[in-house]
């Protein structure tokens, strides 16, 4: 389905973020698979499940953590569809919705999450750092430490999601074997099974709490997974395969279940273990304290392999996408070299890891922020468009997809209802979010859009008739 020509009409197109051919694609299910395993070792999930032993038990929490993570995948799979039968990024497919302007609206809302996570994974990642220098030659400066870490993700992103899933074929087996070895010693320092720790944690959590704690898990991957077009543009396929759904995303979606869902769940995990058996669940410094017991050099392995795990994270699930966005918005300006460089600078300069203390509040405000965009984007890709978009209208600020002078109203109501009802529904709030929003935007679109549009633009960009 990838059918588009480059012309002077052509006042959108970004060479970032063109729409990449069959022969420019090298990601198979494996490696797709493999690329989510890396980037599913993300710290965060290990300290908001820590905080979650407050509420609930090690057995609710796995609970939560395995329904959070399966309703990710459940959006990365049909979002995935737009990369994989149009190879177009979020930054770009955004436009389909919201306007090639309103475009710009949607992306500053997910550049918050990203940039968010883009700081406090490289503070992490300079902690473990920061560690090997203390144990290896004695020098301590977290500051010079997480500056290297953010040169180095900047010099990831350079070379795009095909060198992120690379990379991941080396990490991901040793950060499998790392988890259960970790989690292995927890148990063993503190005299403890695995029967005994699912009963820790608080008693007095019931559905509620519970169905909480599965909203904010999925929360910090929603901003991921609503625009993982950005990793599947570059999924190998071919025009027939596009044809119809199942033959075009199946393998994939295997692959994406089992790469995001075992070693989030286990990750997460290891985390609620530390909360309840140590009271710490900062990632780092349980490493150093009960590997280190051990042996001071496996204490650094695991600390290196740390770093490349929330490398690969940063770059493929937090810069790598927002530099497609900052691309789209200056237009022509910026190329994805300078625009990556751009958000992990932004990104250090907001130091988002002083909410470190209280991550699952910051989880659940980042689901009612993106949530809605879900939403949308799936209505419209699905129940709208029926999967058909037009590449050569995509590029061009006249055609289609203009909408009102750029930006479609529809969308902005519908994301806007969809935010204030997960305010008032906080327990719920990724569910509610993502339900309104895409329900009002599919009453809006079906039964108002002929009334606001030219006949012109309904029957093009909606497909809808008389």
């Amino acid at each position: 389905m990838v059918d588009f020509k480059l012309t002077e009409k052509h006042d959108l197109y970004n060479k970032d973020l063109r729409p990449y051919t069959y022969k420019e694609r090298n990601i198979t299910p494996l490696t797709l698979g493999v690329t989510w395993f890396g980037m599913s070792v993300q710290l965060g999930v290990f300290l908001v499940s820590g905080q979650l032993v407050d509420i609930l038990s090690l057995s609710q929490i796995v609970i939560a953590l395995i329904a959070g993570l399966t309703l990710c995948w459940g959006v990365s799979v049909l979002i995935s569809d737009i990369g994989i039968r149009y190879g177009i990024s979020f930054a770009t497919s955004i436009t389909l919705s919201f306007g090639y302007k309103g475009g710009h609206f949607a992306g500053l809302i997910r550049l918050v999450p990203s940039v968010f996570w883009a700081g406090f994974n490289t503070w992490i990642a300079g902690m473990a750092l920061n560690e090997i220098f203390k144990l290896t030659i004695g020098f301590n400066s977290l500051f010079i430490s997480m500056g290297i870490i953010a040169i180095c993700t900047v010099l990831l992103v350079f070379y795009g999601a095909k060198f992120v899933a690379i990379f991941n074929w080396f990490v991901s087996p040793v950060l499998l074997i790392m988890g259960i070895y970790l989690l292995y010693m927890i148990l063993k320092i503190n005299d403890a099974n695995l029967n005994e720790v699912m009963a820790m944690g608080a008693t007095t959590g019931g559905i509620k709490e519970i169905v909480f704690a599965t909203m904010v898990i999925a929360g910090g991957w929603i901003m991921v997974v609503a625009g993982f077009n950005d990793i599947t543009r570059e999924c190998k396929t071919n025009e027939e395969s596009t044809k119809t759904w199942l033959k075009g995303n199946v393998k994939f979606s295997i692959a994406q279940f089992w790469g995001l869902i075992p070693a989030s769940v286990l990750f997460g995990y290891i985390g609620a273990v530390s909360k309840a058996l140590t009271g710490n669940g900062n990632p780092i410094e349980v490493i150093t304290q009960t590997v280190g017991q051990s042996s001071t050099s496996i204490v650094i392995l695991c600390q290196f392999f740390i770093i490349l795990a929330l490398l690969s994270t940063n770059a493929g699930a937090n810069v790598l996408g927002s530099a497609y966005i900052v691309c789209s918005m200056l237009n022509k300006k910026v190329n994805l070299r300078l625009a990556a460089t751009g958000v992990v600078a932004v990104a250090l300069i907001a130091q988002p890891w002083n909410a470190a203390e209280s991550i699952s509040n910051a989880m659940g405000i980042m689901a009612s922020l993106i949530a809605p965009i879900a939403g949308i984007i799936i209505t419209d890709y699905y129940l709208i468009r029926k999967r058909i978009i037009n590449l050569d209208d995509l590029y061009y600020s006249k055609g289609e997809y203009q909408y009102f002078k750029g930006s479609n109203p529809i969308a902005f109501i519908a994301y806007a209802l969809g935010v204030v009802a997960s305010i008032f529904s906080w327990s719920y709030m990724l569910l509610v979010a993502f339900l309104v929003s895409g329900i009002t935007y599919y009453y809006l679109t079906k039964f108002r859009a002929l009334k606001s549009y030219s006949k012109d633009i309904n029957q093009n960009a909606y497909n809808l008739e008389d």
